[in-house]
């Protein structure tokens, strides 16, 4: 069972209405195929894939470091590609990518690629093949959020008060991260809130037998309505749904 904790007591409810979300969602996926066609993806530059100690924005993600750094650091990385992207900034986009990689749960993304589309029992599987087909997972986790970029944090105490975090399965080595997007929170109309879903696992280290908390996977929860209650209760509120 997933133990749900809050990582501040000042959320704010959070409404998505039925008809709303479709079109909520709808934005962030049309702008991610854009991305992808016009070539504002990553070049193909895969980077070494070790599980160690990754230190970025301030933080140092060691084998004690919390989920909440871990999707802070991410959600920072993410930003910073597509803001380079943005800027075609080649050379930013690159070093962005490289963090979010090495945040990314190799193993997990691995297994579950292969469920997802089998591969034959005579084909050779090499490490060539294994990174392509985690490099293809992660790059696209900056697309996914590209809409919603600049309602991402800068500032790790901004960015955990938002944050809504579930830590479960065997050993407790599952960890799921919400966090609630918009599309400009500094327009007038800024757009409907969405959920972003981080979803973490305790990977092992490459070398000695630490485990550390690295992201599996990145999407959005919905669209069907989602209702999150103040966070120092763990209820909805009143007039909730």
């Amino acid at each position: 069972m997933m133990k749900t904790h809050h990582a501040t007591p000042t959320q704010r409810p959070i409404r998505i209405l039925p008809s709303r979300a479709v079109r909520a969602f709808a934005a962030p996926l049309v702008l991610a195929s854009l991305w992808l066609v016009s070539g504002c993806e990553q070049p193909r530059e895969i980077p070494p894939m070790t599980v160690e100690t990754v230190t970025a924005y301030g933080k140092t993600l060691d084998a004690d470091a919390t989920p909440e750094q871990v999707a802070f650091v991410l959600l920072r990385s993410l930003r910073d590609d597509v803001e380079a992207a943005q800027a075609q900034d080649r050379d930013a986009q690159r070093e962005a990518f490289k963090t979010t990689f090495a945040l990314a749960a190799y193993s997990t993304i691995n297994r579950r690629a292969i469920e997802a589309q089998p591969v034959p029992s005579n084909a050779p599987e090499n490490g060539g093949l294994r990174r392509e087909r985690i490099h293809e997972v992660v790059n696209h986790w900056a697309p996914i959020v590209a809409y919603y970029v600049q309602s991402i944090e800068k500032d790790f105490e901004s960015a955990t008060e938002r944050m809504r975090v579930a830590v479960g399965g065997p050993d407790d080595a599952t960890a799921v991260v919400l966090y609630p997007v918009q599309h400009d929170p500094d327009q007038a109309e800024p757009g409907e809130p969405v959920l972003l879903e981080i979803e973490l696992v305790q990977e092992p280290a490459t070398q000695g037998e630490q485990r550390y908390w690295r992201v599996a996977r990145v999407a959005f929860r919905g669209p069907m309505p989602t209702y999150i209650g103040p966070a120092d209760s763990g209820e909805p509120a009143d007039d909730a749904p």
